[in-house]
């Protein structure tokens, strides 16, 4: 009876899936991905290497067929396009060499995944580019699974489009969102084993693909160390003298980092290496509407809602992001720690996708008004039809530009020049 229980259900299947293939090869990506995320919210029969790969293909196609003749030669993209092209004359020892004579963007992983790519797949700079959006889609894919394996349709959904802020860093801020990628699949993954090694390995590789995470990795550790026999929270426990002194101990680090980093830095012998963090000084009091705004509501809907189910990720990311909200207020941050704001962004879209997996009659309301909300920004709002023109493909607000429109722009792939 199991057996032909199971062959039913993967019968019944194939149907859901071949439609979202259809969907995908002739439905605009955008489309598509709310489409198929209402559709997760009542079905579990999305198979996950399928809408994956698919979606993988299309919004990586969506990134890559754009306009290069208007990037500035100052940004991200420029960049790392440049520096990828010297690799064929870095050996894979002088990759490492030159991260530990100067950190600095010269982070060991990302370029020797850039040089795996070179030498045994395609040296070709137009190819390095799709390829490298393809991967960064299939990793927030494997995050979205990870964090709910059922409904990982809404997870990347609401990762890419609750805030356009991550969509817009994924464009050119490469090794970040690798980075912070490892990182959150590390620390979601913590909870779902008996052994942390594996999340380890994801977590502690991540700041060899971008510095910026090395605080993060710290403060997660702190936080694990403090709440080390504590795996699932309630609502209340999270005003125990544990997460109270948690949060106190971040704080002063962010403190003394802010007010005392040079000095710390001097004390080390690493003045140098550090003082370019500190040429430029984020302004205070930039305004609380970065702290009650819809994205925080929802956030703080979320911690209601799973307020007897709490993880240690979910307790750890919200921590981090009222904390460094907050502080971005109070504290004259150097610039650097603006990068910060894209790991928040990233981690409160996670636990407002959970938010909307919690509750069917909640999360079908969201996703209707984040529906409406995203389609007018995209056609209407004049900021984000400027920005998301240099970004994507002219035709990104067309509803039949889908993967099969995409494919047939085969030209334009062959002939792109770097």
């Amino acid at each position: 009876m199991n057996s032909i229980s199971l062959s039913i259900n993967k019968e019944s299947a194939v149907p859901v899936n071949l439609f979202v293939v259809l969907l995908f090869v002739f439905v605009n990506p955008i489309y598509v991905l709310f489409f198929c995320a209402f559709l997760n919210l009542i079905n579990t029969k999305i198979n996950f290497w399928i809408f994956s790969f698919m979606f993988a293909l299309s919004f990586s196609l969506f990134f890559y067929l754009k306009d290069y003749g208007s990037i500035a030669s100052n940004s991200d993209l420029y960049w790392h396009i440049n520096t990828f092209k010297t690799l064929d004359n870095l050996s894979w020892s002088e990759i490492i060499l030159r991260f530990i004579r100067s950190p600095h963007a010269n982070e060991p992983f990302f370029w020797i995944y850039a040089k795996l790519i070179m030498t045994f797949i395609s040296s070709n700079v137009s190819f390095f580019v799709f390829f490298h959006y393809f991967i960064t889609f299939v990793l927030i894919a494997y995050l979205g699974k990870i964090v709910n394996a059922n409904k990982f349709v809404i997870i990347i959904l609401c990762v890419l489009f609750t805030n356009f802020g991550v969509l817009f860093n994924l464009y050119q801020v490469w090794r970040h969102t690798f980075s912070f990628l490892m990182l959150m699949i590390g620390i979601f993954s913590f909870d779902a084993r008996k052994k942390n090694l594996l999340p380890r390995f994801f977590i502690y590789s991540s700041w060899l693909f971008h510095l910026s995470s090395a605080p993060l990795i710290i403060f997660f550790e702190i936080f694990a160390f403090f709440t080390q026999k504590n795996h699932k929270y309630e609502l209340r426990k999270l005003f125990s003298m544990k997460i109270i002194g948690y949060v106190i101990l971040v704080v002063l680090i962010f403190t003394l980092l802010t007010k005392f980093g040079l000095a710390i830095g001097q004390t080390f012998g690493i003045y140098n290496e550090i003082y370019r963090y500190y040429l430029t000084i984020m302004p205070t009091g930039i305004g609380y509407n970065a702290l009650f705004n819809s994205f925080t509501y929802a956030i703080c809907l979320f911690l209601w809602l799973r307020r007897k189910n709490l993880t240690t990720a979910d307790v750890f990311i919200a921590s981090q992001y009222f904390i460094f909200t907050i502080l971005i207020n109070e504290l004259e941050m150097p610039d650097v720690f603006s990068r910060y704001s894209y790991y928040i962004m990233f981690g409160g879209s996670i636990l407002i996708g959970k938010m909307v997996t919690a509750n069917l009659r909640l999360g079908f309301i969201f996703l209707i008004i984040l529906f409406i909300y995203d389609v007018y920004i995209i056609n209407y709002s004049s900021e984000a039809i400027q920005t998301l023109s240099k970004i994507l493909y002219s035709d990104y607000n067309n509803p039949d530009y889908g993967l099969g429109a995409m494919i047939l722009n085969y030209d334009n792939i062959l002939n792109f020049v770097f």
